[in-house]
């Protein structure tokens, strides 16, 4: 603040016609002594409270404080008495201090805090710093796996769509007669039976009994 609003200064005023003095603070910042900041945007006014504060800046016959400059400070005027003049005397002997806010120590206590601060600090950092590799690797091998589980699905997708592929084509292919049987229609290539005549052992029936045989069965006469 100082930087950018300068440092005020503190002067005293003493009225030419009376005792009065008054603490005039110039443009700047000012600390008072309890530690409190003030920022003043211009010169403080000198008021005489015996003075007409209407005519305070045109008569300063009446109050000569008003426009009295620091530099001036503690001036007798001219019939001023003996015990004015030790008091001007007084007023410009004293020098016009600073008062600047004491830097406050830390005590032991903020001192083991800020050490203790400092390795949470480290050690949060550390820590970080390691489950941030932890979740890249996981994260890592999370997506290895992923790309081996779609492989896998992949390849057996592609045996299914092959073997159906297969099963596609033996529907649509004409279809192979088994083995030893020949191909042709059997419709234009008719099958005869024809009887065959066994005849019969005389001692076991009649001689005239007729068997008939196609082959596959045998029928007899009733």
């Amino acid at each position: 603040m100082v930087d950018k609003y300068g440092q005020g200064e503190t002067s005293v005023y003493k009225c030419r016609s009376c005792d009065y003095e008054q603490e005039i603070r110039s443009s700047g910042v000012h600390v008072s002594e309890g530690g409190s900041v003030m920022v003043f945007s211009s010169e403080d006014e000198f008021h005489c409270p015996k003075g007409d504060s209407s005519e305070n800046d045109q008569l300063p016959s009446k109050c000569s404080g008003s426009d009295h400059d620091s530099s001036h400070e503690g001036d007798p005027g001219p019939g001023a008495s003996e015990e004015q003049l030790n008091n001007a005397g007084n007023e410009a002997s004293k020098e016009k201090t600073l008062v600047l806010p004491k830097r406050k120590k830390k005590s032991n206590v903020e001192k083991s805090l800020d050490v203790v601060f400092d390795k949470f600090k480290q050690s949060a950092a550390t820590d970080f710093e390691r489950y941030q590799k932890l979740e890249e690797e996981r994260i890592k091998r999370e997506h290895e796996f992923r790309i081996k589980q779609m492989q896998i699905e992949s390849e057996r997708r592609k045996e299914e769509r092959q073997h159906e592929m297969n099963m596609l084509r033996m529907i649509l292919s004409p279809q192979q007669p088994p083995h030893g049987v020949s191909s042709g229609n059997n419709f234009n290539n008719p099958v005869f039976y024809h009887p065959t005549y066994n005849s019969v052992d005389p001692g076991n029936g009649n001689g005239n009994d007729i068997t008939y045989s196609n082959g596959d069965a045998t029928y007899f006469k009733l």
